[in-house]
């Protein structure tokens, strides 16, 4: 059992395989039912595959390293309609620099940062997104802008996207696409795309789909794709006629303009927009599925400028195909399928040279005139499928370039009255279709059945050359015609009915124009329509002819104008009035009545806006400024020519003699004039109007400003720093809103160095330190000007420099000294102080060291340092360091300097030994290393040179015996037994301190005869007491121990209790 449901599984397995296949380069697993992504590894040669299709399937993530095996440079993988939802990490690794195509539409991904495994695609170049899950146009900017499109947006050129839920216009994530060449959106709730929408691939996209939206309007943001050469607009219904906005297109427009193809279908459209009129380069046109009904003549107007070579019109509801577009100098291709069209008349489809493909399916057409299509030299390609139609129609007769005919899904009669198909005539003909008699399809029919037909031969019934049918006279004839072989005769009756000619009709007159007299150029007076209802063509004329006016035909069929010629000085009070008679004939019946022309005179024209008056601002005049535009109303609408005059010589206005505007000849701003009557006559060739007046106030004139004090001198003292504020004039100005501004000369030049003038407040300060000695000039004019922009004033200011004495100053603030100890009055380092004076006057020094003033003394004159007393440092409390004030006066102003003085130590004492002798009792059996006793040494220096070293004299005749440690305590060094009791040794002690000086002392070790306690006596014999006795110290010392301890215990647990005591009684 367990064998059997392998050998199903793998059944199943193989048959989804099995419905892969490779085509070429191409690997197939479309509709495939696929649940999972094939092994590429284990198919033949998968580096040679190119295309992976694997759409429409079942498939709901894509695993990591799924497209392992696939090794192709430029590979496309097509992941369209399945339900993926997610992208694992690595999907993409094997391909990450192969993969130029990826197309995810219709998947289930709600959120792209599940897709981030996409920006590690660096070749990539194509991507559809299209139709997934996003909750909203926000998604795309919030899930992959910066890990995804950032990485691969060098690369894209072409994106697609949207869906049913996008209502944002993702314009972040757009932004990353600097190379994007075709965008394509459609779908979605969106109604609005930011004027900056296209951010980032303004000049690189070529290609725009933007369909099935909610939008009202085209974006005003197609403004900034200045390469645009294709746009795609459809099924956007709720745009209207009033949504194609001409701004959207205002880059588009030019003589260089790159848009080619344009395509507005289904928008909801009534006409063609009025922008076509700019688009002078666009190439094809698909206005397809949009309500237009018919198409105007004024459609003509739009698209004449531009070069339309195909034109798509289908579903629009035409019921006829449009003319006006037929007249179109390029049109090659035109599509009006899927319309009401029930016929094609003869004239609907003629003379037009460039057409070559017609497209008329899916009408319910059913009779094409045998007239129609002449003069369609190029017409190679006649779509008639889907129609009404029963024959093939004789009308392609006229199509000498016709190459295929399609009729099929149409009911087509094939019987032997298609013989008029001659296929000699027809070598290059393609039928399309299947005959609706017959089981055969209509080429074959014609190129094998109808040359098998019997054979026909047709008479012709003519009429005799020169004969003239009356139908009044002989309304039919009948004539017997028989028809014979070699062996019999057959007789028929022809009836021949004469059809009356009647006669044309001139259906709007008689009637009448007015025009004036003062008429000049070549003018259309009117506009005469006649009917003939056998369609002959109708001649009009005027009889008798005339000078004056003349008849011209129109490109309508039965339409005459009248025209009058130009410069005919019509005169009204010599004619008023021309009687035309107007006669239209068919070349056997005519017709006539009269028109009517009426001489109109010549009116003056007359100011609808004069007498009055008008206001200028002097302050915003300038030249050229129009301050009025003078009216006039001419009844003829003749033209008009103004003049002007003044009532004041030299005034400042002109008249535009065409416009009747009235501008300034120069501005006003800094005149005075209150105002000026200006008179202002208009002539129409003919009539000269009176001078009207045009009063203008001239308002806010502009009042001077005004320097309070013309000129005035000024004592300006040295040492003023830089930025000081030296004087301030004072300018006074009726007009209190004017803001003035100021600039300055200076006499001599050099004072722009020193002075300077605040543009905006006039005030007058310093620039430098201004120094009296320095300065090269010791006076300066300074011409200031005070303006309101409009008029100035000046006023003259004239700054003397006063020198005044200048105080000494330390160029160098501090100082450092060093010296040693020394004697009162001696002299100190010199500091060389550093120290200027501009004035050159005699200064004094000062000294203050604080707490240590007293130790030392200053010269007046030189400021050297000298010591006022002894400076020991061996003294305690001596400093070995001083911080000084140093002062330099010259008797007014006083300025400081610091000195610090190190003060180094003398080695001025040498060691002096307590005692000049020493004693010291010792038996002669003491041990080696034995301490014998301890001499001690003082030196009144401090610091290292107070340290005091011992050693024994190297020449003393028991050097050896005895060593002396560094504290003074001689040992015992070598054996004494071989000296006797009661025999004494002599021994020089040294002591020497750092700086080599030193003290001597004579030491006597005498070895007594009795161990008696030695005692220091003032004799230098030290003898042993309790405290000097070992034994005695080893008990003592612990015994004091334990007794301060003891103490402090019992001092601590009175003090506890005492502060007990003490809280509880506060506490109550």
């Amino acid at each position: 059992m367990l064998l059997l449901l392998v050998l199903v599984l793998l059944s199943n397995t193989v048959s989804v395989e099995g419905a892969c296949k490779t085509i070429g380069s191409v690997y197939d697993c479309s509709n495939s039912g696929l649940t999972s992504i094939p092994d590429f590894t284990s198919i033949p040669s998968p580096s040679s595959i190119t295309t992976v299709n694997l759409n429409n399937n079942n498939l709901r993530t894509i695993p990591a390293n799924a497209f392992n095996g696939l090794t192709h440079k430029d590979l496309e993988i097509n992941l369209g309609q399945n339900q993926i939802a997610s992208i694992q990490d690595g999907a993409f690794d094997a391909v990450y620099d192969t993969l130029v195509k990826l197309t995810l539409r219709s998947n289930k991904l709600r959120d792209l940062s599940q897709a981030q495994d996409i920006g590690k695609l660096n070749k990539l170049s194509y991507l559809d997104l299209k139709e997934n899950d996003f909750p909203d146009g926000t998604s795309l900017d919030r899930g992959i802008t910066d890990n995804v499109f950032r990485l691969i947006g060098d690369t894209i050129t072409e994106f697609h996207f949207g869906g049913k839920n996008i209502a944002t216009w993702p314009r972040v994530a757009l932004t990353h696409f600097p190379k994007l060449n075709t965008l394509n959106y459609e779908g979605g709730y969106l109604a609005n795309i930011p004027y900056d929408g296209f951010h980032g691939f303004e000049h690189t996209l070529e290609k725009l789909h933007i369909s099935a939206t909610q939008l009202r309007q085209i974006p005003l943001a197609i403004s900034q794709l200045t390469q645009l050469q294709e746009l795609y607009f459809d099924d956007n219904i709720k745009v209207h006629d009033s949504g194609i906005f001409a701004q959207a297109f205002a880059t588009l427009t030019h003589t260089t303009s790159p848009l080619r193809v344009l395509s507005l279908q289904n928008d909801g459209l009534s006409r063609f927009p009025a922008v076509l009129r700019n688009l002078v380069n666009l190439k094809d046109l698909n206005m397809g599925r949009n309500s237009l009904w018919y198409v105007a003549d004024d459609a003509l107007s739009l698209l004449i400028n531009a070069s339309i070579n195909k034109m798509g019109l289908s579903g629009c509801h035409l019921d006829r195909i449009p003319q006006a577009l037929l007249k179109l100098p390029s049109m090659a291709e035109l599509d009006v399928s899927k319309n009401n069209i029930q016929s094609i008349e003869r004239y609907d489809m003629s003379n037009q040279t460039t057409i070559t493909k017609l497209n008329v399916s899916h009408n319910p057409l059913a009779y094409i005139s045998t007239e129609a299509f002449q003069s369609l030299p190029k017409l190679g390609v006649i779509d008639f499928s889907f129609t009404a139609m029963t024959q093939i129609p004789r009308a392609i007769l006229n199509t000498p370039a016709l190459t295929t005919l399609d009729l099929s899904h149409c009911l087509i009669e094939c019987t032997c009255d298609l013989t008029w198909i001659s296929v000699s005539r027809l070598p290059a003909k393609t039928f399309v279709g299947t005959c609706e008699t017959i089981e055969q399809p209509v080429e074959t029919y014609i190129k094998s059945r109808v040359p098998t037909c019997p054979a026909r031969l047709d008479y012709g019934v003519f009429l005799v050359g020169g004969t003239v049918l009356e139908y009044d006279v002989t309304p039919s004839y009948t004539l017997n015609i028989d028809c014979a072989d070699h062996r019999r005769t057959v007789s028929d009756v022809l009836t021949v009915a004469i059809i009356r000619n009647e006669p044309p009709t001139i259906v709007n007159l008689p009637m009448s124009a007015d025009i004036p007299e003062s008429i000049t150029s070549e003018s259309l007076v009117y506009t005469i329509s006649v009917t003939d209802p056998t369609n002959d063509t109708v001649t009009c004329v005027i009889t008798p002819a005339t000078s004056i006016f003349y008849l011209q035909t129109t490109s309508a069929q039965f339409e005459t104008e009248i025209w009058v010629r130009g410069n005919q000085g019509f005169v009204y009070d010599t004619k008023r009035q021309y009687t035309l008679n107007i006669e239209c004939a068919d070349q056997r019946n005519n017709d006539s009545a009269e028109f009517y022309v009426y001489i109109l005179r010549n009116m003056p024209p007359y100011f609808p806006n004069l007498q009055d008056k008008t206001s200028v601002l002097s302050r915003t005049s300038a030249a050229g400024q129009i301050i009025y535009t003078v009216q006039s109303v001419d009844p003829e609408s003749d033209n008009v020519q103004y003049s002007l005059s003044s009532n004041t010589s030299n005034a400042p206005f002109i008249i535009n003699q065409n416009t009747g505007a009235i501008s300034l000849t120069r501005s006003i701003q800094t005149e005075q004039e209150p105002g000026y009557d200006l008179y202002i006559s208009v002539s129409d060739g003919r009539n000269m109007v009176a001078a009207r007046s045009l009063s203008v106030r001239i308002t806010d004139v502009n009042s001077p400003p005004h320097f309070q004090v013309p000129e005035q001198t000024l004592t300006v003292l040295e040492n003023i720093n830089s930025g000081s504020s030296i004087f301030q004039p004072t300018i006074t100005d009726e007009d209190l809103s004017d803001v003035h501004t100021f600039s300055v000369v200076y006499s001599p030049p050099d004072g722009a160095v020193y002075f300077g003038v605040d543009k905006s407040t006039g005030l007058i300060t310093s620039l430098v330190d201004i120094d009296y000695e320095t300065i090269p000039f010791k006076s300066f004019l300074l011409v200031v000007t005070g303006s309101d922009s409009l008029l100035e004033d000046t006023t003259n200011i004239t700054l003397n420099i006063q020198n005044v004495n200048e105080a000494p100053v330390f160029t160098k603030k501090y100082y450092s000294l060093t010296t040693s100890e020394n004697s009162g009055g001696t002299i100190i380092q010199n500091p060389y102080y550093q120290y200027t004076d501009v004035d050159g006057d005699t200064v004094k020094f000062s000294l203050d060291c604080g707490a240590d003033t007293g130790r030392l003394d200053i010269n007046s004159s030189s400021g050297l340092l000298s010591f006022s007393v002894d400076y020991d440092l061996d003294m305690v409390g001596t400093a070995s360091q001083i911080n000084c004030k140093v002062s330099i006066t010259d008797d007014e102003y006083t300025d400081m300097a610091y000195v610090n003085i190190t003060i180094m130590d003398e080695n001025d004492n040498s060691p002096v030994f307590v005692n000049s002798e020493y004693t010291f009792y010792i038996p002669v059996t003491l041990s080696v290393g034995s301490f014998v006793g301890q001499v001690h040494a003082v030196d009144n220096d401090i610091g290292n040179y107070g340290n005091v070293l011992y050693h024994i004299a190297l020449e003393d005749f028991n050097y050896g015996l005895f060593d002396v440690a560094q504290n003074g305590s001689i040992f015992v060094s070598e054996s004494l037994t071989q000296y006797t009791e009661g025999s004494t040794l002599n021994l020089t002690v040294y002591g020497v301190d750092s700086g080599g000086r030193d003290g001597q002392t004579l030491v006597f070790v005498v070895f007594p005869t009795t161990n008696v306690a030695p005692i220091t006596s003032e004799d230098g014999i030290q003898y042993l007491t309790f405290f000097r006795y070992s034994p005695n110290m080893a008990w003592f010392v612990p015994l004091m121990f334990i007794l301060f301890a003891t103490f402090c215990v019992v001092v601590h647990t009175i003090y506890k209790s005492n502060c007990s005591c003490l809280k509880k009684n506060e506490w109550r």
